[in-house]
């Protein structure tokens, strides 16, 4: 996952990651979701739909670009979701998720 490390409450922000296949071709659609998380509670900001075939050892990137919520401050993580609906067969779940730390300041207001 990359993105801004800091941004202010209210601002836009990208997020862009890269999802790489390590089992089996993949064919169909699924979708990627993008998460700012504190405390363990989830607030879903984006959904980027995917289609297939991706190869074995395939890779593609994805990105988001979204307003961060006025009233947030503090420390969060964004967090990246890949095939966030489990419509692929993947018996690795724990290798789809992806996070990188951001702190936001909250905007006067």
């Amino acid at each position: 996952v990359q993105g801004p490390g800091l941004v202010q409450s209210g601002s836009s922000m990208l997020v862009q990651w890269t999802v790489t296949n390590l089992g089996a071709q993949v064919q169909g659609n699924w979708i990627d979701q993008v998460f700012l998380s504190k405390n363990a509670v989830l607030l879903k900001v984006a959904e980027v739909a995917r289609s297939g075939p991706l190869a074995n050892g395939g890779a593609y990137s994805g990105f988001a670009d979204f307003v961060v919520p006025l009233d947030f401050s503090g420390e969060y993580e964004i967090v990246v979701l890949a095939d966030a609906g489990h419509a692929i067969d993947d018996r690795a779940r724990a290798n789809n998720e992806l996070a990188q730390n951001l702190t936001v300041n909250l905007a006067p207001y």
